[in-house]
């Protein structure tokens, strides 16, 4: 990643990139990161921020989209995560995850 510095510490997918602009880096590329941020100064408030925007999505619902999505790396390494498709759609269209999803877009089109 050259002289990018990824923070890590801040539990998000931001990453200030310190290389010119050539196309998209490689860390988005591979999904290492969701995000660039323009100077290492901005990589703590955009984690805090992106933190704070996945608070509000349905936590059971993304954990069974995580645990899905990474399901042949747990078999890989013998893990158990209970990945299935079934819980992953039970938990996305249960009515609590569509209330708060309900209310998430609402919020959205107030913006």
């Amino acid at each position: 990643m050259g002289a990018a510095t990824v923070a890590a510490s801040f539990g998000a997918g931001v990453l200030a990139d310190h290389t010119p602009p050539r196309g998209m880096n490689p860390a988005v590329e591979i999904g290492l990161v969701d995000e660039l941020a323009p100077t290492p100064a901005e990589v703590a408030p955009r984690a805090i921020e992106w933190c704070r925007q996945h608070l509000e999505f349905p936590s059971k619902a993304l954990k069974a989209t995580r645990d899905l999505a990474r399901a042949d790396l747990h078999a890989l390494f013998g893990v158990d995560n209970g990945a299935s498709g079934e819980l992953f759609i039970d938990l996305w269209f249960s009515d609590s995850t569509q209330e708060k999803l309900q209310r998430l877009v609402a919020g959205l089109k107030k913006s």
